[in-house]
């Protein structure tokens, strides 16, 4: 009954901590900031061919496809056909700044560039920032690849025709996972240039430089677990160590009819005496430690990630 009165104390410590690590999960803190949605206008969304390749015919068309898609999903969205060579970095560090250029920091929308420089291996790169780091950023690889499809391998010959059925593609990728995405899901991510988390909570979605409240919950509920089983361990490890075997009669040392006990009394025979030093108050000192935050600054939060071909 005692073992059980025990293990219920256990539970129930665990169920409040629980409780109280959710509640305290939910309150924002540091600095939180709402994404700053998109440009109503739209007239930002379209394409910049850099590369010269399409004509005037095809160029509208396009125009109007990532226009009426941008409309639809309620997000900016810019292709960049690039003609000039740029390494990896500078590709990446091109896309987030032109996008931010564009559009502002943390607005929700999209920046595919496509690389038709001529150099020996094509970089393909799609960068997400405010809302779509959450939408569209996990799916990056997935979109990428689809867009790959109707692109040529790096040296060969570029048909024009093809690069537009790359970028029809690319606007039914958007609005697929744009369609997909559940916001009843925790998800986050995590833009490890700027600091800034993405996530979404109570229909809106966040950039924050602590971590999201979703994310503290699941830190705080893991934690609670790991306690708990490790209070179960240590309660029945100390409880098979220190169980005592039941004490031991005296009585079967004594033969009956022969021995007498006329006096008892408890004898000692080792004693212990503790000492303790007793300080004076100006003769110990304290000791502090201290030391910088640190933070990160500059421009919108990215998710971004890119291909070769």
């Amino acid at each position: 009954m005692k073992f059980l009165k025990n293990f219920f104390k256990i539970i129930l410590v665990m169920i409040v901590i629980s409780l109280a690590s959710s509640l305290l999960a939910r309150i924002p803190t540091g600095r939180r900031m709402q994404t700053k949605g998109h440009d109503d206008t739209y007239e930002l969304s379209g394409i910049t061919d850099d590369a010269g390749l399409f004509d005037d015919k095809q160029f509208s068309q396009l125009e109007k496809e990532i226009k009426d898609t941008a409309r639809a999903q309620e997000i900016n969205i810019h292709v960049y056909v690039s003609g000039t060579a740029r390494s990896d970095y500078a590709t990446e560090e091109f896309a987030n700044g032109t996008y931010d250029e564009m559009f502002g920091d943390d607005t929700d929308g999209v920046f595919l560039y496509l690389d038709f420089s001529g150099q020996f291996s094509a970089y393909d790169l799609l960068s997400c920032s405010g809302s779509s780091n959450v939408v569209h950023g996990p799916h990056i690889d997935e979109i990428l690849d689809s867009v790959g499809l109707y692109l040529p391998a790096s040296g060969e010959t570029v048909y024009p025709d093809n690069v537009m059925l790359a970028i029809e593609e690319f606007c039914r990728q958007i609005e697929y996972y744009s369609k997909e995405y559940s916001g009843n899901v925790f998800e986050y991510t995590y833009d490890g240039s700027t600091g800034k988390y993405f996530y979404k909570q109570g229909g809106k979605f966040y950039c924050s430089y602590s971590k999201p409240p979703g994310l503290r919950r699941r830190i705080a509920n893991a934690g609670c677990f790991v306690g708990f089983i490790a209070a179960i361990l240590i309660y029945f490890i100390a409880k098979s160590r220190y169980r005592f075997k039941s004490k031991t009669n005296p009585m079967i040392y004594v033969v009956e009819g022969k021995t007498h006990f006329n006096e008892e009394s408890d004898t000692f025979i080792r004693s212990y005496v503790t000492k303790h030093k007793i300080e004076s108050s100006s003769s110990g000192g304290g000791s502090s430690r201290g030391g910088g935050g640190s933070h990160s600054s500059g421009g919108g939060g990215h998710v971004s990630g890119g291909r070769h071909r």
